[in-house]
């Protein structure tokens, strides 16, 4: 019976090691992702004199209804947009080849539909439905973007530097560090003494 003790706890630890890859292949209910891009500032002026700055921002994404779910946050040209905000939202949807996200700083108005608000706006092939890998940065409208508030207090088309188009963007997956998949490990293999200590003739 010890050799069958044994080889559970064995079998258990083989099944564990070769299950965490699998679980990574399946397409998870919420996936958590971290963004980094450059968008070329039009307007200098919220840039800090610059040609360009570096936006980065965390989110999550549920795949299955193809909506962001729990906080977010991104830093921009104009400061950071945030769900933190008390009238911040966050929508997406399909649009031709692209799942688009908007980000919304303020939703005055109906901002999610005449944005009337600051915005971080990217565009992703639709056949990424994680929305993870590359922006698109030629997509339709303005495309992938960050538009700030100008003085009509809208993101007007005929008025450039309101926008501060992305030259590049990539949202990566944020996978369990090494650490906590050893951490969890060790207890199993913690559980499997206990049980034999309270089972000694097993």
């Amino acid at each position: 019976m010890k050799h069958l003790a044994k080889l559970s706890l064995g079998l258990a630890v083989l099944c564990l090691s070769l299950g965490v890859p699998s679980v990574r292949a399946d397409v998870p209910d919420v996936v958590n992702l971290d963004f980094t891009g450059v968008v070329t500032c039009n307007d200098t002026t919220p840039c800090g004199g610059s040609s360009s700055f570096t936006v980065t921002g965390t989110y999550s994404f549920d795949p299955d209804t193809l909506s962001v779910v729990g906080p977010w946050s991104f830093s921009s040209p104009i400061g950071t947009i945030s769900s933190a905000g008390a009238t911040a939202d966050a929508v997406s949807a399909i649009s031709g080849s692209f799942i688009v996200i908007d980000f919304f700083a303020l939703s005055q108005g109906g901002g999610s539909t005449n944005f009337n608000s600051p915005v971080v706006q990217l565009f992703f092939p639709s056949g990424d439905t994680q929305t993870s890998g590359s922006i698109n940065v030629t997509g339709t409208g303005f495309g992938s973007a960050v538009c700030q508030l100008a003085s009509n207090g809208g993101c007007p088309t005929l008025d450039s530097s309101a926008y501060f188009p992305f030259t590049s963007g990539t949202s990566t997956v944020v996978t369990p560090e090494p650490s906590s998949l050893l951490l969890l490990g060790t207890g199993l293999i913690g559980l499997g003494g206990a049980f034999r200590r309270r089972f000694p003739s097993l």
